[in-house]
């Protein structure tokens, strides 16, 4: 009789370690909220996609899930795990408000553009797979100020491959919160 209470015991604590294991990894797959600092977060074709780092960026400017502003009205993103890298350039920002999204050269160089662009690489590569164009969609600033924060979300974005324009990937539920005064 002890053996059987002893193997009862010992399967109820399995279940429940697993359990708890499933609730744990399932947290770590939601979507930060977007009242979250300094993090990002979206659907690429309907995959949840967060950056490497999960939660929130690092405190440099070595390419890997940052935002920074260019000037006093740019705002450059890169965003980035192991298998691609997403860049959001918004130009010309006044404040709050919505931003076109608008043709990208696709050279990941954003000093010299002069829209709003998207552009992505997958399969480890540097160079974008996947621009914007003038029909891609908008971003939405919801806070700004002016070389420090910027609180931006898109519904959707449409990229075109640029070998092949029918061969597009669909950017959903995305948002970004950046508070450079509050990264490590």
């Amino acid at each position: 009789m002890k053996l059987i209470l002893y193997y009862l015991i010992f399967c109820v604590s399995i279940i429940s370690c697993k359990k708890d294991d499933d609730v744990s990894s399932m947290e770590q797959q939601e979507q930060p909220p977007i009242t979250a600092e300094n993090t990002f977060s979206c659907k690429i074709n309907g995959e949840l996609f967060i950056p490497k780092d999960f939660s929130s960026f690092p405190n440099s400017f070595d390419g890997y899930n940052v935002g920074f502003p260019l000037d006093s009205n740019n705002w450059f993103s890169r965003f980035s795990n192991e298998d691609m890298n997403m860049y959001i350039y918004i130009h010309n920002i006044s404040g709050i408000g919505t931003y076109e999204i608008k043709q990208a050269d696709g050279n990941n160089d954003f000093f010299d553009d002069v829209n709003t662009v998207v552009e992505f690489s997958e399969n480890r590569s540097l160079a974008s797979t996947h621009i914007s164009n003038n029909l891609s969609g908008t971003i939405e600033v919801l806070e700004y100020e002016p070389l420090n924060k910027i609180i931006f979300k898109f519904d959707e974005i449409i990229l075109q491959s640029i070998d092949n324009p029918n061969d597009i990937i669909t950017l959903t539920e995305g948002k970004a919160n950046f508070n450079l005064s509050t990264f490590n």
